[in-house]
C-alpha cells in the first residue's frame, strides 16, 4: 500500500556505501519533505504506486478539507478532481468524464459499487464545452443511470424503462407516464 509520508521521503539505509552514518544535510532532509507535504507546497504523486488509503471510522472521518480564508461571497474549490490525459488527445463526446465512486460489500462480501457520480463531457469543442452530472445506482445488480443534470434539463428516470421525467430550464415538465401530485400541479 502506497503512503502518503513513507513514500515522499529519501531512503537512507544505504547510507554512502561505507557503512558511514549520514550526517548534517542528509539528516535534515526528510523532515523538511514532511513539512512540506504537510503544508501543501510539494506535490506528492503516487499514482504510479498505488492508491492512497485513508482509513475512517463512524466516530473518526478519514479526511477533512477547511477553507481558513475569511468569510465571503465565494466557494471554495475544496476538491478538484482532474482529468488531464497523458496523450493529450481529446475527450470522446457524451462518453468521457470523471467522478466518484461508492463501494460496499455484498452479501458474498465482495466489494461493488452501489452508486457513482459522474460529470460527464458532452461536447469538448474549445469554447463551447458542454456538461453534465450524471447520477447512477444499483439496480438489480448493474449500475444505472436514473438522474442526469444537465445545462437545459434534469433527466430522472432513465433507468427504469419507458418511464421517466424531464424537466427543462424553460420551465417545461415531460413524462413518459403518470403524473401525480399531492397538491396543485
Amino acid at each position: 500500500m502506497a503512503t502518503l509520508m513513507i513514500d515522499s521521503l529519501t531512503n537512507h539505509s544505504p547510507l554512502d556505501g561505507t557503512n558511514t552514518p549520514i550526517l548534517g544535510a542528509a539528516v535534515d532532509l526528510n523532515p523538511q519533505i514532511i513539512a512540506k507535504v504537510l503544508d501543501g507546497t510539494v506535490q506528492t504523486d503516487l499514482a504510479t504506486d498505488a492508491a492512497i488509503d485513508a482509513r475512517f471510522t463512524q466516530s473518526r472521518g478519514a479526511l477533512r478539507l477547511i477553507n481558513l480564508d475569511n468569510a465571503a461571497g465565494a466557494i471554495g474549490d475544496a476538491l478538484i478532481i482532474e482529468w488531464n490525459p497523458a496523450d493529450n488527445g481529446q475527450m470522446t463526446d457524451n462518453s468521457s468524464g470523471v467522478g466518484v465512486v461508492f463501494k460496499m460489500p455484498d452479501a458474498s462480501d465482495n466489494q461493488d459499487i452501489f452508486a457513482r457520480i459522474a460529470a460527464i463531457c458532452l461536447d469538448d469543442t474549445a469554447t463551447a464545452e458542454d456538461g453534465e452530472l450524471s447520477f447512477q445506482v444499483m439496480l438489480a445488480g448493474t449500475v444505472t443511470e436514473i438522474m442526469t443534470v444537465g445545462s437545459l434539463d434534469v433527466q430522472v428516470g432513465g433507468g427504469y424503462g419507458s418511464t421517466g421525467v424531464t424537466v427543462s430550464t424553460a420551465g417545461v415538465i415531460q413524462a413518459n407516464g403518470a403524473i401525480t401530485s399531492d397538491g396543485a400541479v
